[in-house]
């Protein structure tokens, strides 16, 4: 995929919503001698087991296993970090892949391979906002942004510098005023352009911006037609202050359809669902959201985006979806494999504890192997297994009531589409996938500054950490009141010294939803917030 993409870079140690815009490094081959041997999994049924069945590649791709990658100094569920921010093709393969782990689709029968890579840094030089060129019918446009700040406000531009012009287009993106006034925020945030491309002879360009501390912007795409010289701002309402990740164009005149990618950004958290993936016609003013609950979509933010024929490739934190573009709507099309880790299990099982925090083990988990959903650690000791539990997936699970419990709020807004807005509940950040709660990887807040990323569980802290009954296990929902919360979750936590995770890569098969979220009618029993 021919582009080049300027993201939003919040490092760890040295996350704020201070942006630092950096290219993204030139693509490489993640099969080469740097990379070991991966996994491989076929296409098997995927009945909750998560076994990934071995077979045969037609590519010439390896085969081993790929146990979870720990980074130096960094939390440890950064093992599990699976968020593309590249995506290759080449005539035998498709490659998703980020600085830990590269995931190869052998495009002839559709088996996947994964690989462990050497950790690439980023290039820490000059975060200065980079001159973006694209090139239409033999001219090369550049395009950047910059924010102004004077004393009553701060305003976001796009500059467009035009073929044979001396100064370029100014445009006005947003201001402060106009953030403080829909209530984004209370300042505007620095602009960076997320990607942009020339397409049926005009130039097209998707926006990002800082966000969190008070930082906001305005989803924006930005068009310029060279006939008509005038640049022209998309800011559909029902995008908000989101932000774009990436970007694919398809369709001709009025039917142009820009394919995004949206997420948020939140104080000490840099990905934080927003619209999923999104279809707008800016000519027909046409918005349709695919989130994870109300399509197969596997993730909630899809961090890159590429066309293939007339598929859409869409590549999240939790895995890839193949969508078919002139049937989008068409579910049962989509072909959707989520990216995890799994582990095998003795003769006669592991320990499993109801809580992260819990001294005596409430279960024995038993077979041959157990999908692993998170990892996180009792105290701040990252380099080592001390500290570290693993949360499984278990049922028939456990049942757990906590003291916090719901209420209507006036603020915000549902992570998803077809979720009731403006209700506070423990279970938030699942969703709703017509049996269960479910949680992908990309539906977690890090909160780096916020005592980590929190799960359903009692709101007492020991040793630097909440005894949390499950972050990514699915659950039912048992009662909701404004006082407590109870469910049954599906899900338990093993001490880390007794497993081996190794990445998979297993299929992910959609169904239509059998009930209707609860939780459309307990919110019309809840109080407002006072």
């Amino acid at each position: 995929m021919n582009k080049r993409i300027f993201a939003l870079a919040l490092l760890v140690g040295g996350l704020s919503s201070a942006l630092a815009i950096s290219v993204k490094p030139a693509a490489s081959n993640p099969l080469s001698a740097s990379a070991v041997p991966g996994t491989q999994a076929g296409l098997p049924a995927d009945d909750g087991s998560n076994a990934a069945v071995r077979v045969a590649s037609a590519c010439d791709v390896p085969s081993d296993r790929v146990p979870l990658n720990f980074l130096d100094q960094a939390p440890p569920f950064f093992a599990l970090n699976f968020q593309p921010f590249r995506v290759e093709e080449t005539s035998e393969l498709l490659i998703f892949r980020n600085n830990q782990y590269s995931f190869t689709l052998c495009r002839a029968d559709r088996t996947w391979s994964v690989q462990s890579l050497v950790a690439e840094d980023w290039d820490e030089g000059a975060y200065i906002p980079p001159l973006l060129e694209l090139v239409l019918d033999g001219l090369t446009y550049g395009a950047s942004t910059r924010l102004d700040i004077d004393e009553t406000t701060e305003t976001a531009l796009f500059e467009l510098m035009v073929p044979g012009r001396t100064q370029p287009i100014s445009t006005v993106l947003y201001d402060g005023e106009t953030i403080r006034e829909k209530g984004y925020g209370a300042q505007a945030g620095y602009p960076a352009i997320v990607e942009g491309q020339a397409h049926d002879g005009t130039l097209w360009w998707a926006m990002a911006f800082e966000q969190a501390e008070g930082f906001s912007g305005v989803a924006t795409i930005v068009k310029y037609v060279p006939g008509d010289d005038r640049v022209t701002l998309y800011q559909p309402d029902e995008l908000g202050p989101a932000q774009m990740t990436d970007m694919v164009i398809t369709g001709q005149g009025e039917d142009v359809t820009l394919w995004l990618g949206t997420k948020y950004t939140e104080e000490g958290n840099p990905y934080s669902p927003a619209r999923g993936l999104v279809a707008y016609q800016p000519e027909k003013g046409t918005i349709t959201s695919y989130t994870t609950a109300n399509s197969p979509l596997v993730g909630a933010i899809p961090f890159e985006l590429m066309q293939v024929n007339d598929r859409l490739w869409v590549a999240t934190g939790n895995g890839v979806c193949d969508v078919p573009l002139q049937t989008p709507d068409q579910f049962n099309a989509w072909d959707c494999w989520r990216f995890t880790a799994q582990a095998d299990l003795s003769a006669i099982g592991v320990e499993l504890y109801d809580s992260l925090l819990a001294t005596e083990p409430a279960a024995r988990l038993t077979g041959q192997s157990a999908e692993v959903l998170w990892v996180s650690a009792s105290k701040p000791a990252f380099e080592t297994d001390a500290g570290r539990r693993y949360e499984v997936r278990y049922d028939p699970g456990f049942e757990t009531t906590v003291d916090r419990g719901a209420w209507q709020a006036d603020f915000g807004g549902a992570y998803h589409a077809n979720e009731p807005r403006g209700l506070y509940w423990p279970g938030a950040p699942w969703h709703w996938n017509g049996e269960r709660f479910v949680r992908s990887h990309d539906e977690i807040a890090l909160s780096f500054f916020g005592g980590g990323p929190s799960g359903i569980g009692p709101s007492e802290w020991q040793d630097f950490t909440v005894d949390w009954n499950t972050l990514r296990g699915d659950f039912d929902l048992l009662s909701l009141t404004n006082q407590e919360t109870q469910v049954r979750y599906y899900s338990g936590w093993v001490e880390a010294s007794v497993l081996s995770p190794y990445v998979v890569v297993v299929p992910s098969v959609w169904t239509e939803p059998a009930q209707p979220n609860p939780l459309f009618a307990i919110r019309e029993t809840l109080p407002v917030e006072p």
